[in-house]
C-alpha cells in the first residue's frame, strides 16, 4: 500500500487505520482483549512505515509480530506476499523448510496440534504459499476430528462401562465394539470384550458341568447305585442350589436306600461306589461314599483305612494345590508388574509341580516372546537413535562424526544395508572433498605466486581451475576478477600507448616540438619503462632549448606536475617532475615533490592493500554467520576508502539480517520463559512442549535440550517412584490376602510414605483396623462370600465367583477351600485367556516390526496372529498395509528411475531448471543416490556460470519487453518483463511495469467476460427455447470471445448428444459422396405431425473438392419440392457438425415430406452422416 508524499502523517495514519481495521477487524473482533488489538495495530501501522521507507526486513518483521497475534488475519499476509516480491530473507527458506518438514513429522505421528503449530509458523514466514495453508488448514480439521472422535470415544466407554456394571453385558458388548472400531489403537474396550466371551464362556461351562453331573447322577440311579446318584445329585444342587430337579431325585435316592433293608447289603453297596469312585481317583467323593458306609457298619477297619489313605491323598494334593497357586499367584503379580525374569521362575516352579498343566507353560512361553520382543524393541530403539543423530550428523555435514554413529548403527543391526550405504557415501564425499582441498590448495598458491610474479595469463588460468573446484570460495573469484580488469588496462594501454606514440612521431615529423613533447610524455606516462618517448624528449628538449629558455619549460613543468598531484594523478605529476628535472638536474622543489609524489603514491597502495585485507575478512566473517565481527571490518574499510561502496552495502545487509535475527532470539526468549514457568510449577508436559519449540527455532542451542534432559529425568523419578509405590502396595497386598493383617499394615503405612495422597492404602489400613477388631464379624463375612461365590462359581459366573473367593480369602487367608476354588477358576479363566495373550504378543510383535519398518517379520507375526484369531480383521488389514507398503516402495522405485529419466532428458536438453527439479524429486524417493546428487553439483556450476550473463539478459529483456508494450504486445511483454525479473529479482522497473500491464489486461479481461456472458446469456436463453441451431451459433461466439472457457464446448456437446438421443430418423449412415452441382436425394417415410414441431437435420459432412462448394437442404413428397434452406459453405476437408432447423418452414410441418435432398454447387462433399431429429 503506497500513498502520495503529499499526505501528512496523521492522515496518513488514519487511513492505514481504517485500510487495517476494513481487513482485519473482522478477526480481531472475536477478542474482547483491547491490549492484543492495539498491539496488532501498533504492528501493522509500524509495518507500513517500513514498508513505505522500502526497509524491508524491519516491515517484515512487525507484519509478522502482527500475525503471531492474530494468525488468522489476512492483510499482515497480504503484506508479507508483497514484500516477498522485493525482498528475499536468506534464512526464510532455512526456516520454512525446517517448519513444513517438522510439521510432517508430526503429521505422520498424528500429532496434529503440534503440526499445526510449525504450519502456522511456515505461513507466517511464507503466506502466499498455499501448500503450507492448505497443510495448516488440513492440521487444524485433523486436530478437531481427533478431539471429537475422543469425546465420542469417550462417552462411548461411559455408557458401556455403565451397561457392564450393571450386569447387561450383551448390549455393553455392542457398544464396547463400537469404541473398539471408532479407536483401534486403544486396547481397553477389546479388553472389556474379552472379559465378557469370557464370561459368556463360563457360564456355558458352568452349564455343561451341571448337566454331566445330572447325567452321571440319572445313570448311577438307573442302576440303583443309590450312595452315587445321591453323591452326585447333591455335587449337581451344589452348582445349581436354586433348581429342584436334584432335590427332588434326593428324595427318591433316599426312598429307594430306604427300601434296601439289609445293612449288609446297603454296606456292600456303598463299598462298591466308593471303590469306583476311588479307582477313578474322584477322592472327594470315594471319602464321602466311604464315610456313608463306615455309618452302616462302624466296626468295619476298611473304609477307615480307604479314609485315612484318601484324607493323606486330599492333603498331599492342596499341599500341592496350594504350593501350584501360589507360584501361579505370584508368577502373575510378577508379569502384571513387567519383572518378567521373577515371573518366569515363579511359573518353572509350578510347572515343576505340575508338568501337565497347560497354564504355566503358555506363561512361559509368552514371558519368553515378551523378553525376545523387549529385547528387539530395545535393540531397534537404539538403533533408530543411532541413525538419527547419524543423519543429523551428516544433514550439517559433520561427517566424521557421522561416520563413526553410522558404524555404531551397523554393529546394533548388522542386517540393515542402510549404514552401510552411508558409510560407503560418506568415505567417497570426505575423499573427493579431501582430494578436492589439496587440489584447490595446490592450484591457488601456484595462482597466487603467478599473479605476484605479473604473469597474469597463467594466474588466471589457474584461479579459474581453483574456481570450478570450489565454486563457493571468494578469493578465486576476485582474483578473477582482478586480473580480468588489469588484463583490460594493459590491452587499453598498449592501445593507447601506440596511439599516443604514432600522434607524437607525426607532431614531431611535422617540427611540432612543443605538441609532441607533451604527446611524448604522455607515452612515457602510460609506459614508463620505455627508453623510446624519452630519448625523443631529450632530443625535442635539446631543440627546444634552441627557441625557448629552459626556465620556461621547467617551469610550466613544476606548474602541470604540481596540478596533477593535487589531483593525485601521481604517475602523471612524477613524470612531469622528472622532465624538469633533465632540464635543471638536482632542483631542490622538483627533487622533493617527486619524492612527495613517490610516498603519496606508496600511501595510495598501502592504503588499497589494508582495505583489501580487511574486506577479504569481513567477507570471510560473513559467510561463517559471524556477523558482528564482520561489520566492524566492513566499518574499518569504510573509514580507509570512504569512497567505496562495498562497505556500506554490506553493513546494511548485516544490520538487516540481524534485525530478522533479533526476531528470532525473541520468540526463542519467549519459548524459553515458558518453559521455564512451567518447569518450576513441575508442570513437565507444557514445559516439554515449549523447550521443542525453542529448539525447534535454535536446534544448536544447549539449554533446552538441557532442560528437556532434565524433565525426562524429573519424569523418570515420578515413574520410579510409582514403581517403589506400586511395589509396596502388591507386598501389601499379598500379605494382606495371607492374612498376615499386621505385616500388610506396615507396608501400606510404607506405601502411603511413598504417596500420601493415594487413597487405596488408608482405605486398607481402615479395613484392617476393622478386620482385627471385628473377627466375628469376619466369620460370618466369610461364611457370606463362601456362599456367594458358591453359587456364583455354579453358574459360572467365573470372575465375579474369583473376586468373592479373593474376597472370603481376604477375610480368612489360611482357609484352603477358598484358595481351592481360586486356582480352578484361574485354570478355567487361564486357557481362555491364553489365546488372548498369545494374539496379543504376536499383534505388539508385529506392530512393532510394522513401525520399524521390518515388513518380513512384521509379516509372519501378523500371519501367527491370524492363525490365532482368524475372525480378526486387524491382523489382515495390517496384512494389507505391508502388501500396499510393498507396492509404494516399488512405486517410488519406479518414480525414482522416472525422475532420473526425465531429469537426464532436461539435461541433455539442456533444460537445467526442469533438469535440477527432477534430480531433487528423484532424491526425495531415494535420498544420497549418487547420480542425482552428482548431476544437482553440475547443474548449479552450470547454473552459477549463467548467472554471470543475468545482467545482459536483463538489460536485453526489458529492451524487448518495453518495445512489445509500445507495440501493445502485453502477454509477450509481460514473459520479457518477467524474464528480467527472474534474472534481477530486487528490480522494480519490471515488476511496475507487470503490474500495469495486469491492470490493462483485467480490464479487457473484464470486457472480455462481459460480452462473453452476455453472448452465454442468449445462448442459454436459445437453449432453454430448444433453439438448438441459433444455440450452438451463439456458444460458438462464446467459445470464440473466451476460448479457455469448456462450457460453450461442452453445452454445444451437450446439444448434438441430446439430438443424436432425439433422432427419428437415420438418413446417412456411412461415407456419401455427392459430386460438384449435383443433387442427391434421401428417402425416409414421412413422419408423424405431432413429431414434425421441432424437427433438425443434423449433418456431418466435408468437402472433397479444392473450391469450397455452397449447400442446399431441400425437402420434398414424391417429386413435388416443398421448401429447402442454404447452408454455409463447408470450407474444410476435415468433418463438421452442421445444423438445420428445418421445422421453421411451414410446409415442412404441414406436407408429409418424405425426402430431402442435398445440392452441392461449386465443389463436392462427402456426408458421413444425416439424422432428423426431434428438439422436444
Amino acid at each position: 500500500m503506497t500513498f502520495p508524499h503529499y499526505l501528512t502523517s496523521s492522515f496518513l495514519r488514519i487511513l492505514l487505520v481504517l485500510s487495517m481495521t476494513l481487513t482485519a477487524s473482522f478477526v480481531i473482533a472475536q477478542t474482547t482483549d483491547p491490549v492484543k488489538l492495539q498491539q496488532f495495530e501498533d504492528a501493522i501501522l509500524r509495518g507500513e512505515d517500513f514498508l513505505q521507507a522500502k526497509e524491508y526486513a524491519k516491515a517484515k518483521a512487525e507484519y509478522q509480530k502482527a500475525l503471531s497475534i492474530d494468525p488468522t488475519a489476512k492483510y499482515p499476509k497480504d503484506k508479507l506476499t508483497q514484500i516477498r516480491k522485493f525482498y528475499i530473507d536468506p534464512e526464510d527458506e532455512a526456516l520454512y523448510s525446517g517448519a513444513m518438514e517438522s510439521g510432517n513429522r508430526f503429521m505422520q505421528s498424528k500429532n496434529y496440534d503440534a503440526a499445526r503449530d510449525q504450519f502456522s509458523i511456515a505461513v507466517n514466514i511464507k503466506p502466499e504459499e498455499k501448500t503450507a495453508r492448505d497443510k495448516m488448514a488440513e492440521a487444524e480439521k485433523l486436530a478437531k476430528a481427533q478431539l471429537e472422535m475422543q469425546k465420542q470415544y469417550n462417552k462411548l466407554i461411559e455408557d458401556a462401562d455403565k451397561l457392564y456394571t450393571s450386569g447387561k453385558m450383551t448390549e455393553a458388548r455392542a457398544v464396547y465394539q463400537q469404541a473398539s472400531e471408532l479407536n483401534p489403537g486403544e486396547r481397553y474396550p477389546q479388553q472389556r470384550i474379552n472379559e465378557i466371551d469370557t464370561k459368556a464362556a463360563a457360564d456355558k461351562a458352568l452349564k455343561d458341568s451341571y448337566e454331566n453331573v445330572l447325567a452321571e447322577a440319572d445313570d448311577a440311579y438307573m442302576e440303583r447305585d443309590f450312595n452315587t446318584a445321591k453323591l452326585k445329585y447333591e455335587q449337581a444342587q451344589r452348582i445349581k442350589p436354586g433348581d429342584n430337579y436334584p432335590k427332588s431325585m434326593l428324595e427318591r435316592v433316599a426312598e429307594g436306600m430306604a427300601q434296601m433293608k439289609d445293612a449288609q447289603q446297603n454296606y456292600q453297596s456303598a463299598i462298591a461306589g466308593a471303590d469306583k469312585m476311588f479307582n477313578a481317583k474322584d477322592y472327594e467323593t470315594a471319602l464321602l461314599a466311604y464315610q456313608n458306609a463306615s455309618k452302616i457298619l462302624p466296626g468295619e477297619k476298611y473304609p477307615v483305612a480307604q479314609i485315612e489313605k484318601i484324607t493323606e491323598i486330599i492333603q498331599q494334593k492342596r499341599t500341592l494345590e496350594e504350593n501350584y497357586n501360589n507360584a501361579i499367584a505370584s508368577g502373575d503379580i510378577l508379569l502384571a508388574e513387567k519383572k518378567l525374569t521373577e515371573a518366569r521362575a515363579e511359573f518353572q516352579k509350578a510347572n515343576d509341580l505340575k508338568p501337565n498343566e497347560a497354564y504355566p507353560k503358555q506363561k512361559i512361553e509368552e514371558i519368553a516372546l515378551q523378553l525376545l520382543a523387549l529385547k528387539e524393541a530395545e535393540r531397534t530403539r537404539v538403533y533408530q537413535e543411532t541413525i538419527k543423530k547419524a543423519d543429523e550428523q551428516f544433514a550439517v555435514k559433520d561427517f566424521e562424526n557421522a561416520l563413526k554413529t553410522y558404524r555404531e548403527a551397523a554393529e546394533t543391526d548388522p542386517g540393515n544395508g542402510y549404514p552401510a550405504s552411508q558409510i560407503n557415501l560418506i568415505n567417497s564425499t570426505l575423499a573427493e572433498l579431501r582430494a578436492s582441498a589439496e587440489a584447490y590448495s595446490g592450484i591457488t598458491d601456484r595462482a597466487d605466486q603467478a599473479f605476484e610474479a605479473k604473469d597474469y595469463e597463467q594466474s588466471l588460468k589457474l584461479y579459474k581451475e581453483a574456481n570450478a573446484l570450489k565454486p563457493t570460495e571468494s578469493h578465486p573469484v576476485k582474483r578473477i576478477s582482478a586480473i580480468e580488469e588489469i588484463l583490460k588496462d594493459i590491452a587499453a594501454k598498449e592501445e593507447q600507448y601506440k596511439a599516443t606514440l604514432a600522434s607524437a612521431d607525426e607532431l614531431f615529423n611535422k617540427k611540432s616540438f612543443e605538441a609532441s613533447l607533451d604527446a611524448y610524455n604522455q607515452a612515457l606516462v602510460i609506459k614508463p619503462e620505455e627508453t623510446y618517448p624519452r630519448e625523443q624528449i631529450l632530443l625535442i628538449n635539446n631543440k627546444l632549448s634552441e627557441q625557448t629558455s629552459l626556465k620556461e619549460r621547467f617551469n610550466a613543468y613544476i606548474a602541470n606536475a604540481d596540478k596533477l598531484l593535487e589531483e593525485n594523478k601521481f604517475d602523471e605529476a612524477i613524470q612531469l617532475y622528472r622532465n624538469a628535472l633533465d632540464i635543471l638536474p638536482g632542483d631542490v622543489y622538483a627533487t622533493s615533490q617527486e619524492s612527495k609524489a613517490n610516498m603519496l603514491k606508496s600511501e595510495m597502495i598501502a592504503q588499497q592493500a589494508e582495505y583489501q585485507k580487511i574486506i577479504e575478512e569481513g567477507d570471510r566473517l560473513f559467510a561463517a554467520a559471524d556477523y558482528e565481527k564482520a561489520r566492524v571490518q566492513f566499518i574499518e574499510a569504510s573509514k580507509i576508502l570512504p569512497a567505496e561502496k562495498y562497505p556500506a552495502e554490506r553493513i546494511t545487509a548485516i544490520t538487516r539480517i540481524l534485525e530478522d535475527l533479533k526476531s528470532l532470539e525473541e520468540n526463542y526468549a519467549r519459548y524459553i520463559l515458558e518453559g521455564d514457568k512451567a518447569y518450576k510449577e513441575k508442570q513437565y508436559e507444557p514445559a516439554k512442549t515449549a523447550y521443542d519449540k525453542a529448539l525447534t527455532l535454535k536446534p544448536a542451542e544447549k539449554y533446552p535440550s538441557a532442560q528437556l534432559a532434565l524433565i525426562a529425568k524429573a519424569l523418570e523419578g515420578e515413574m520410579e517412584l510409582m514403581g517403589s509405590y506400586q511395589k509396596a502396595v502388591a507386598e501389601a497386598d499379598a500379605l494382606y490376602n495371607s492374612g498376615k493383617l499386621n505385616e500388610a499394615s506396615n507396608k501400606y503405612a510404607e506405601a502411603l510414605k511413598i504417596k500420601s495422597e493415594e487413597k487405596y492404602p488408608s482405605d486398607q489400613l481402615e479395613r484392617i483396623k476393622n478386620m482385627l477388631a471385628n473377627q466375628k464379624q469376619i466369620d460370618e463375612q466369610y461364611q457370606s462370600a463362601v456362599a456367594e461365590a458358591d453359587r456364583l462359581l455354579s453358574s459360572k459366573e467365573y470372575r465375579s465367583a474369583q473376586t468373592k473367593y479373593n474376597e472370603a480369602l481376604t477375610l480368612k487367608p489360611g482357609e484352603q477351600y477358598p484358595s481351592g476354588k481360586i486356582a480352578e477358576i484361574g485354570k478355567i479363566l487361564g486357557e481362555q485367556e491364553q489365546t488372548e495373550q498369545q494374539y496379543a504378543t504376536a499383534i505388539s510383535l508385529g506392530d512393532e516390526k510394522f513401525r520399524s519398518n521390518l515388513l518380513d517379520e512384521a509379516e509372519l507375526a501378523y500371519n501367527q496372529a491370524k492363525k490365532i484369531k482368524p475372525a480378526e480383521n486387524y491382523p489382515v488389514s495390517q496384512l494389507e498395509l505391508i502388501t500396499k507398503k510393498r507396492d509404494d516402495e516399488r512405486t517410488a522405485s519406479a518414480n525414482f528411475a522416472n525422475a532420473v529419466a526425465e531429469g537426464d532428458a532436461s539435461y541433455s536438453g539442456k533444460e537445467y531448471a526442469s533438469a535440477l527439479a527432477s534430480y531433487q524429486k528423484a532424491l526425495e524417493y531415494r535420498p544420497g543416490a549418487e547420480h542425482p546428487a552428482n548431476r544437482i553439483t553440475e547443474i548449479n556450476n552450470i547454473l552459477l556460470e549463467q548467472k554471470q550473463l543475468a545482467d545482459k539478459g536483463y538489460y536485453e529483456a526489458i529492451e524487448q519487453a518495453d518495445r512489445l508494450f509500445a507495440e501493445k504486445d502485453y502477454n509477450s511483454a509481460v514473459r520479457y518483463y518477467e524474464s528480467a525479473t527472474a534474472l534481477k529479482p530486487a528490480e522494480n522497473y519490471p515488476k511496475e511495469k507487470i503490474l500495469s500491464i495486469r491492470g490493462i489486461l483485467q480490464e479487457r479481461a473484464r470486457n472480455q467476460m462481459e460480452a462473453y456472458n452476455k453472448l452465454i446469456m442468449n445462448a442459454d436463453r436459445l437453449y432453454q427455447d430448444k433453439i438448438f441451431d441459433q444455440a450452438i451459433d451463439a456458444y460458438n461466439d462464446a467459445a470464440l470471445a473466451k476460448p479457455d472457457e469448456v462450457y460453450p464446448v461442452d453445452m454445444i456437446v451437450k446439444i448434438r448428444k441430446y439430438l443424436e438421443d432425439h433422432a427419428i430418423v437415420d438418413l446417412v449412415n456411412e461415407p456419401t459422396l455427392i459430386d460438384k452441382d449435383s443433387e442427391k436425394k434421401f428417402n425416409f417415410n414421412s413422419i408423424e405431425m405431432r413429431l414434425r414441431k421441432n424437427n433438425y437435420i443434423s449433418i456431418k459432412a466435408r468437402k472433397t473438392s479444392e473450391t469450397d462448394p455452397k449447400v442446399y437442404v431441400n425437402y420434398g413428397k414424391g417429386s413435388q419440392k416443398n421448401g429447402g434452406i442454404v447452408l454455409r459453405s463447408i470450407t474444410t476437408d476435415e468433418n463438421g457438425d452442421f445444423l438445420v432447423r428445418v421445422s421453421i418452414q411451414d410446409r415442412w410441418y404441414r406436407e408429409d415430406n418424405n425426402w430431402i435432398g442435398i445440392y452441392a454447387e461449386g465443389g463436392s462433399i462427402e456426408i458421413s452422416k444425416m439424422q432428423i431429429a426431434q428438439g422436444d
